[in-house]
């Protein structure tokens, strides 16, 4: 997990922290009552392993958001609090490479490098045109064919 920026950031995450540790004591002490009542019942079908796996889940999903269990974060990294943010930066970078943005007169060239298929990247020499705000031509619905 990244180390918390500032004052405000420290905060929530202390609270995250504590609130797991919470969830922790109570998942325990429902853990022990679920076996307790199953012992005093008579045992037989093993009915507690639901509540168990249940409220384990749980905590086991808080600990790795946490950073708790540091091990498991490389199987499951969209739980880290960072992953959004991370994500969002890669898409802004990738899909910024794929872009030319310019001022730009009639037929004024530019270098640019351009991103092919394989995501190779080579320059070329591109002529960039200003649009103009001509009306578009109406399409009439007859059939065209192509003849070749």
């Amino acid at each position: 997990m990244n180390p918390p920026k500032d004052d405000a950031e420290l905060r929530i995450y202390l609270r995250a922290l504590k609130e797991f540790y919470t969830n922790l004591l109570i998942y325990a002490v429902v853990c022990f009552l679920s076996l307790l009542v199953w012992l005093s019942m008579g045992g037989g079908v093993f009915w507690p392993i639901w509540v168990l796996l249940g409220c384990g889940i749980n905590v086991a999903l808080q600990a790795i958001r946490l950073d708790q269990i540091p091990h498991l974060r490389h199987y499951f990294p969209f739980l880290s609090p960072s992953w959004e943010q991370e994500q969002f930066d890669q898409t802004i970078d990738s899909s910024s490479l794929n872009s030319v943005s310019c001022d730009v007169g009639n037929d004024t060239p530019v270098n640019a490098m351009v991103d092919d298929d394989e995501g190779d990247f080579s320059s070329h020499d591109l002529v960039l045109k200003k649009k103009t705000s001509k009306k578009e031509p109406k399409v009439s619905s007859e059939k065209l064919s192509i003849e070749r």
